[in-house]
């Protein structure tokens, strides 16, 4: 399911200052079954560039279209927003219903999915994210532990069986173990074929997931490319006050000691990899 910017322009209602956009000309292509992270500043136009993917938001001008249906349409973007899941930071602060089982069914029942099909689609969607609907669905999500909560919240979005899955900082907030495994699960859920769009902060958390990244800077796209690609551009990066993963930084600065290491050695495994192999080919690992 494609995603098309095409000289996307938002000016929020209000601005007093038309010339200074929160999106400034973005043209993009986010291809079916992409793990797309985005990065850059807070006010970069993260957080506005996802809002158009599933039609919230409406381009001042250009156009937006998510597998050919254009977002300017009103008539479209029902259909759109089941495509499109849309998860926001703190997904559990959203949870509201007695039993994770209603909570749960709640989309799929507001996009008019058959009464007879929602318990079927909170099941698997409970299951995606490693949740047992027998063991959790009668009970209050409150009364979950936190990262229990944040999974029912995404499987309330995953129970519409979108195609695409956008998430606003989905490992904020979570402690060393809580991160590790929503990564897990959010590179188990691109293995099954969702297209997934993750806006981080953490450089770390996108080089582990992501295989293309765009950066935004001041509404506009600085750089969008292969992840390895974007990341080895540390200089660049840093000039606009962004830094590569630590690993990459670190196995540029081994290269500059003379052991030559790739510069695609963006995740600690990697760089450990990356590493035993430089030191094999110069003979100082028998």
């Amino acid at each position: 399911m494609p995603v098309r910017f095409d000289q996307v322009t938002y000016v929020y209602p209000g601005s007093h200052a038309a010339g200074d956009p929160a999106l400034a000309g973005v043209t993009l292509e986010i291809a079916d079954g992409e793990f797309l992270g985005v990065i850059g500043h807070t006010g970069s136009g993260k957080s506005t560039l996802i809002q158009h993917i599933n039609g919230l938001l409406q381009p001042t001008s250009g156009r937006v279209t998510v597998d050919g249906l254009d977002l300017m349409d009103r008539s479209v973007r029902r259909e759109v927003r089941r495509r499109v899941g849309l998860v926001f930071q703190y997904p559990e602060h959203q949870l509201f219903a007695d039993t994770v089982s209603e909570d749960v069914a709640f989309g799929p029942r507001a996009l008019g999915v058959p009464a007879q099909d929602i318990e079927q689609c909170v099941i698997a969607a409970l299951e995606r994210v490693g949740l047992d609907f027998c063991e959790v669905g009668h009970r209050s999500p409150f009364e979950l532990s936190g990262g229990q909560m944040r999974r029912v919240a995404i499987a309330g979005v995953l129970a519409t069986q979108p195609g695409t899955l956008v998430m606003d900082e989905p490992m904020a907030g979570l402690d060393p173990a809580g991160r590790s495994a929503m990564r897990d699960l959010l590179r188990a859920l691109h293995q099954q074929g969702l297209t997934i769009v993750m806006v981080s902060h953490d450089m770390e958390d996108v080089a582990a997931l992501a295989d293309r990244v765009l950066v935004l800077r001041q509404g506009a796209v600085y750089a969008h490319g292969a992840t390895a690609e974007v990341f080895s551009r540390h200089a660049e990066l840093r000039e606009i006050g962004l830094g590569a993963p630590r690993p990459a930084r670190f196995a540029a600065r081994l290269t500059s000691l003379g052991l030559d290491v790739p510069d695609d050695a963006l995740t600690v495994e990697a760089l450990a990899d990356a590493i035993v192999r430089a030191c094999a080919n110069c003979g100082e690992v028998r």
